[in-house]
């Protein structure tokens, strides 16, 4: 009886945490967040959409005819396709044998060298001139990452510090100990959550964009580090909304309540940041708000808006990954992949 009684307790407290976070949810989504868009007079119609065999894929990369695939689950394959999405090749990655490596944390980066296969707990560094060839392994400098960037001789990462518990980013030369700024990123609550974001780089203007998740703050440096650029995005929350508690039995932190996560995604491309947005403007009404992923743009050299157009969602489905290359965007949505034609910004 006791053990029943403990069940159904359990079982109570349970559906009253859920029904509290999803209040809790709704009352966020339906408060005005401070902030219009103003929309470009595009509108996405017609895409081309193929149906994925899985639902981890994520987008390596882009090039002027192809897109490139890795697999969450599935670290060292790369799946190719053409932007008609005729059909789906698949590679796997020649890794060199008797290689520690953590399977698990590992993803798939691309430059204009090929392909780079990495790992920032063991740390791991692989890199591959094409797909068929044999890795390499390059010497990390036992510099540990969560987040990566290569370029042709170095590479700009975001590491964990030990010492002040907080998230930094650094830059490294291949095979050398990495330098790391203790004041790029900007800690508020704590020196992780509040600092979670994207790391992006773009080619044109040769700038490296930090897309803070949880904040309204943008950050634009070179390889460096330095000549720092800061702004902000078009929504009004310049302070993390997240709460969180330690779970002392496993040491780590957890959210306590939904956080209000303004930047979803982004990709920067020809000089410029796009960023999927989570908030809803108050000018944003009716199947709009509802319907669709709103993409704001911003110049990356000074991080002017420029403004915003609307990716419709499919089956309830938002972006989970976008990626843009000139006149092309390719969104994945639950396992499906699509493709659209934009018009092309001018200059920056």
């Amino acid at each position: 009886m006791k053990t029943v009684l403990k069940i159904i307790v359990t079982l109570l407290a349970g559906l009253g945490t859920v029904g509290f976070l999803q209040q809790y949810a709704q009352q966020k989504e339906g408060q005005p967040n401070g902030f219009t868009r103003r929309v470009f007079s595009i509108q996405l119609n017609s895409p081309n959409t193929k149906k994925l065999d899985a639902n981890s894929l994520y987008i390596i990369g882009l090039s002027k005819d192809s897109i490139y695939l890795g697999n969450h689950r599935q670290s060292g394959q790369i799946l190719i396709s053409s932007y008609k999405l005729n059909t789906i090749e698949t590679f796997w990655l020649d890794v060199p044998n008797n290689i520690q490596f953590g399977w698990g944390a590992a993803r798939i980066y691309k430059n204009d060298k090929g392909f780079f296969l990495v790992e920032g707990i063991t740390p791991r560094i692989i890199q591959f001139s094409w797909i068929g060839t044999t890795g390499i392994v390059v010497n990390p400098g036992n510099n540990h990452f969560d987040l990566f960037v290569p370029l042709d001789s170095q590479y700009v990462y975001r590491t964990y510090n030990t010492i002040t518990h907080s998230n930094q980013i650094a830059y490294a030369n291949f095979g050398e100990r990495g330098i790391a700024s203790p004041t790029l990123l900007v800690n508020q609550q704590d020196g992780v959550f509040s600092t979670d974001g994207t790391l992006l780089y773009d080619n044109i203007t040769r700038r490296f964009v930090y897309v803070y998740s949880y904040r309204n703050q943008l950050i634009a440096f070179n390889t460096m580090l330095s000549d720092v650029i800061r702004g902000h995005t078009i929504d009004t929350n310049s302070i993390a909304k997240i709460q969180f508690h330690e779970v002392k039995s496993e040491q780590s932190m957890i959210f306590s309540a939904p956080p209000v996560k303004p930047n979803r995604h982004a990709c920067a491309c020809n000089g410029y940041l796009y960023i999927y947005s989570g908030l809803k403007a108050d000018n944003e009404k009716g199947r709009v708000a509802i319907q669709s992923s709103p993409i704001d743009v911003y110049r990356i050299a000074d991080f002017a808006y420029m403004g915003s157009f609307y990716v419709p969602n499919y089956d309830g489905k938002g972006i989970r990954d976008f990626a843009i290359d000139r006149d092309k965007l390719v969104a994945l949505r639950g396992n499906e992949i699509t493709i659209y034609k934009i018009p092309a910004l001018p200059k920056p």
